[in-house]
């Protein structure tokens, strides 16, 4: 990784192809997995600095077919996605940007949103989708403008400024190309200049300006050549210093007498030489690290801060939520649910005082409707806030919910639990049921479910609830409504996730990993 960061990409590869060679060796097959994708992914960034595109793509492809670190595959798409672009394949960049996007989503990982969402962007444009392209470029520049990242905001105002050119409005882009340019000597990169640049003379074409476009059509290509020649120059060093060793070596033989002084001289040079460039190195490499590593831990900061107070937020809602069903529920069974109680007997001792048989039918008929009434009263306080999640804790609470749910339909329904003892915090419990509870609804409501199997367990210091349905599969109503978000909504406070996949014949398969640590 450090030779691939200072741009030494052959030797990079020199390197890599070696360690790929030794993976043989490594006999644990995870191991030798992670390995192996790690490597991958490495070696197709090598070879997208030096512009191979064709092994670069292999690479990469072979990073993503390895199922082992959900971060380097995450990675791995998003290059593949940028090779596309680089090689005019959008619509096939536009496909690994947004797979990639979904993983980053998944460990709600920030700056790779950012990174992905940049791809998704450039392949809209691309493709002319400019109305797809505008909400996500503004949304990248809004994301980077909160992290404080300068070549973030740049990039996003050049891919905005194409947008307003791709629809003829050539002055918007120009200004925003110089709200760009502006950013310069923040971003410190020069590739993102040459292209603001580049962008700059051809809007300045489109208005008829020639002078300008000339203008930066010379300061761009001066700055590719001094970047050109900066390696030009490193290999002219290189060379004049095998002359000077050469020239060294043959004054040696030539004046053997003082063979000793020389090489007493030169090893001191030399020595002084290599001090004085190992110190100056170090220093560099000292400087960069502090640098990076502050702004590292800056985006963390502020990714942080967001975090924990949209969490604060979130459980302050869902908390107060909470006590809101309980007191519900409490007045309906202790208020309006012990008044009807006490109303039916009542009603039952006025029944043998009437003589009028009229009368008596009409007076059972109103005493099974109090019976009707108050048993749905108590359903309704039930769904509130159980009784049996309060008092006898989550298995009680989870096989009443099945019952409940299903004792009306045709679906057949089982409930297994393993290694779950004792109870949890009720913060714990109530968000476990409360996503059981969404679930068993999806596939009451939706999934045309023939079968239901719940297990709950607890594994590895993790509660884990699985939910599985004999039905017509996920349903898209539950991925885009107010279920899957109230799901995620109470995962996100007890620092939960779900997995959603097809089940092992038909339906839907819920797993949800919840750490009890």
């Amino acid at each position: 990784m450090a030779l691939i960061n200072q741009n030494r990409y052959e030797e990079a590869l020199e390197e890599l192809i070696k360690a790929l060679e030794l993976t043989s060796q490594v006999l644990v097959d995870n191991k030798r997995e992670y390995a192996l994708q790690g490597l991958y992914l490495n070696i197709g960034k090598a070879y997208i600095g030096l512009e191979q595109w064709p092994l670069a793509l292999n690479y990469s492809k072979k990073a993503v077919s390895i199922f082992n670190v959900l971060r380097f595959k995450m990675i791995a798409l998003n290059n593949v996605a940028a090779i596309f672009l680089e090689t005019e394949q959008p619509d096939s960049s536009l496909k690994y940007a947004e797979l990639s996007y979904s993983l980053a989503d998944s460990i709600q990982d920030d700056y790779h949103r950012l990174l992905t969402k940049v791809n998704q962007a450039e392949a809209l444009l691309k493709l002319k989708r400019y109305d797809e392209a505008l909400p996500i470029i503004e949304g990248n520049i809004e994301l980077s403008t909160q992290f404080d990242y300068p070549y973030g905001i740049a990039s996003g105002l050049n891919q905005k400024a194409n947008y307003f050119a791709g629809r003829g409005d050539y002055r918007a882009a120009l200004e925003i190309l110089q709200k760009a340019e502006g950013l310069a000597p923040e971003v410190s990169d020069k590739e993102l200049l040459i292209d603001t640049w580049g962008n700059l003379e051809e809007v300045y074409v489109k208005l008829g300006n020639y002078s300008e476009a000339y203008s930066f059509q010379v300061r761009r290509d001066q700055l590719k050549d001094s970047l050109h020649s900066v390696q030009n120059t490193k290999n002219f060093n290189e060379l004049l210093l095998r002359f000077q060793m050469a020239e060294k070596e043959k004054q040696i033989v030539e004046q053997k007498l003082e063979l000793k002084r020389k090489e007493a001289s030169l090893a001191k040079r030399d020595l002084q030489i290599l001090i004085v460039s190992t110190s100056l190195v170090l220093l560099l490499l000292g400087s960069l690290t502090f640098v990076f590593r502050t702004r590292q831990l800056q985006e963390r900061k502020v990714q942080n801060a967001v975090i924990a107070e949209k969490e604060k937020g979130l459980s302050a809602v869902i908390s107060a939520t909470e006590e809101e069903r309980k007191r519900i529920s409490k007045d309906l069974h202790d208020g309006i649910g012990q008044k009807l109680t006490a109303l039916k007997p009542g009603i039952i001792n006025l029944a043998p005082q009437l003589q009028d048989k009229e009368l008596k039918q009409q007076l059972d008929q109103i005493s099974n409707e109090f019976s009707k009434s108050a048993e749905e009263l108590r359903q309704i306080s039930h769904q509130m806030m159980p009784k049996a999640l309060m008092e006898q804790g989550l298995i009680q609470a989870l096989e009443d919910l099945l019952e409940n749910t299903f004792k009306f339909s045709p679906i057949t329904c089982n409930f297994e639990y393993y290694k779950v003892e004792g109870r949890y915090a009720e913060r714990l419990e109530v968000s476990v049921y409360r996503i059981a509870q969404e679930l068993l609804n999806n596939a009451l409501k939706h999934a045309r479910a023939t079968e239901i199997h719940m297990q709950l367990m607890e594994l590895d210091k993790q509660l884990i609830l699985i939910v599985e349905d004999k039905g017509k599969g996920f349903d898209s109503g539950l991925a885009q409504g107010q279920g899957l978000y109230n799901i995620k909504s109470r995962l996100d406070i007890v620092k939960g996730v779900v997995n959603y996949e097809p089940g092992p014949e038909t339906g839907m398969l819920a797993t949800v990993t919840i750490p009890l640590s």
